[in-house]
């Protein structure tokens, strides 16, 4: 059976001030583990081993209890072809396709039932972190460490447009729900909302305090959430205004997702392994739905009843149940990171 180690704690005495001790650890697991991340921005690079000071006792390195997860299904296709780690991987609006954005710098466009590659996307000089359908299925949108965002064409493979407005990387992208407009999030700590018919910045939404990592509408394109650091923000989208900042993370938040009704969100962090429900109109967390370690992507089922999450470290995919927080199934066949998952 497979095991959760789900916390793994030292506990220092302290002596005197601890911050010179938590200021070493955070640039020790930075420098040792930061260059396998997704990210190529090493301010933002994910801490693999979460050290929790409590300054109470002896130094002591405490396990968790195991919990048993039942074992997930074998895959029904394993898609290769990419040179390099893919970053992100989303289907198509009829799920008879799969796009995948990878380090290599390029997109691939597969058959979802025969695992064949249809079409490369080339043309960005960096890493391409996100990437997205339009919602009839017709575009495909790619966001890319080079600075820019590019819009290409499915059927041709042709590139019909090419966005720049960010200042740094361009770390993720999601269309809106009619296909008029999209947003991106950067290492520029800001969010921006674009017109793809002009390829035009519509609105520049800033606030947030580092990278935003993640970024998604509300299935009634009325509102943006994006997460940065160890918050969500939640956007009027016509207005630009602030609606909500969501507190409830002790780290870094990693990913993000809207329920499909729209009322509710959920969050993970890589560093402390939670993962988060929230309720969207108050602004408020309703609850931890659960813990396993180093959690990357989030993503609510169709019918809004599963989660699925992906644990990059361990190589794992964990099944959730949206109400319960129980963890149904893990799957295991991946054997390196695992960076995206969807349904």
């Amino acid at each position: 059976p497979s095991v959760d180690y789900r916390e793994i704690t030292i506990n220092v005495r302290p002596q005197g001030d601890n911050s010179i001790l938590i200021e070493f650890l955070t640039k020790f697991t930075r420098h040792t583990y930061g260059k396998i991340g997704r990210k190529d921005d090493v301010d933002h690079m994910i801490n693999f081993f979460p050290i929790r000071l409590s300054g109470e006792m002896e130094p002591e390195l405490i396990v968790s209890e195991e919990e048993v997860i039942p074992e997930g299904e074998k895959p029904v296709l394993i898609l290769k072809g990419h040179s390099d780690f893919i970053n992100d991987g989303v289907f198509s609006p009829d799920g008879s396709l799969v796009l995948s954005a990878s380090n290599d710098k390029t997109l691939k466009l597969w058959d979802a039932k025969t695992g064949a590659v249809v079409r490369t996307f080339k043309g960005h000089s960096a890493i391409v972190q996100g990437c997205a359908f339009s919602p009839d299925g017709s575009l495909i949108l790619s966001a890319s460490c080079d600075k820019t965002l590019r819009l290409w064409d499915i059927k041709t493979g042709k590139k019909l447009k090419k966005f720049k407005g960010h200042a740094k990387f361009v770390l993720s992208c999601a269309f809106s729900p009619d296909g008029s407009h999209f947003i991106s999030s950067s290492t520029d700590k800001t969010v921006k909302l674009w017109d793809v018919t002009t390829g035009k910045v519509v609105r520049t939404f800033a606030g947030h305090p580092a990278a935003v990592v993640s970024c998604a509408f509300s299935p009634d394109g009325s509102r943006i959430l994006s997460a940065s650091d160890n918050i969500l923000k939640l956007w009027d989208v016509g207005s630009g205004h602030e609606i909500h900042t969501f507190e409830g993370h002790n780290c870094e938040v990693d990913s993000c997702a809207f329920s499909p009704d729209g009322t509710k969100a959920i969050s993970v962090s890589a560093v402390d392994g939670t993962l988060v429900l929230w309720d969207v109109n108050k602004g408020e967390k309703i609850r931890t739905l659960g813990h396993y370690y180093s959690l990357y992507s989030c993503s609510f089922s169709p019918d809004g009843s599963k989660i699925v999450t992906s644990a990059g470290m361990d190589g794992s995919i964990i099944l959730w149940d949206a109400n319960s927080g129980k963890k149904i199934k893990r799957f295991t066949e991946h054997e390196g990171f695992v960076y995206s998952c969807v349904f």
